[in-house]
């Protein structure tokens, strides 16, 4: 499952007692999680398209900014 902050899944999940992956990460949760760098990879994706010459790169965000890798992403591209 995708990762939101205030989801109610996670929980109910946990009160199951059923094996569920994050695909994401939420800090202070103890549950499976996978994720990757998300501000990292956005600055090196960033970073390939300047490297290629191209100076007007635009973002789409593909989710709500509740998410946090969203939030992330955005962050890292108003910075450069």
């Amino acid at each position: 499952m995708n990762t939101h902050t205030d989801g109610p899944s996670i929980k109910e999940l946990k009160d199951a007692k059923v094996t569920f992956v994050v695909i994401g990460s939420i800090e202070g949760l103890s549950v499976l999680q996978v994720d990757i760098d998300n501000v990292a990879a956005a600055k090196d994706m960033i970073e390939y398209f300047v490297s290629l010459g191209y100076r007007k790169i635009g973002m789409i965000a593909h989710a709500p900014f509740e998410f946090y890798a969203a939030a992330d992403r955005l962050e890292v591209y108003l910075q450069i």
